[in-house]
């Protein structure tokens, strides 16, 4: 991904990222392979930035789904998060 930089043309980033717009209206998540593996919990975190009315209804479904979202620090690597 490139992003904006004040001192530079943009500067080159690496890793996965959850991107929304500042409404929750629109998201996505951005990354590569190295990625791919916690996909599944970040897109959960975007239904919960997009949805924050109705996660709560959806979290059982969820945990039958995954049974492992519910542990916290699986992954090594933390996504960042991007707000347009």
């Amino acid at each position: 991904m490139i992003k904006p930089d004040r001192r530079k043309v943009g500067v080159l980033t690496f890793g996965t990222e959850i991107v929304t717009g500042a409404d929750g209206s629109i998201a996505g998540l951005l990354g590569a392979s190295p990625g791919a593996s916690v996909a599944p919990s970040l897109m959960v975190e975007v239904l919960k930035i997009c949805f924050p009315d109705r996660v709560d209804r959806w979290e059982a479904p969820l945990q039958w789904m995954m049974p492992g979202l519910a542990r916290s620090g699986d992954t090594d690597e933390a996504p960042s998060e991007s707000r347009a």
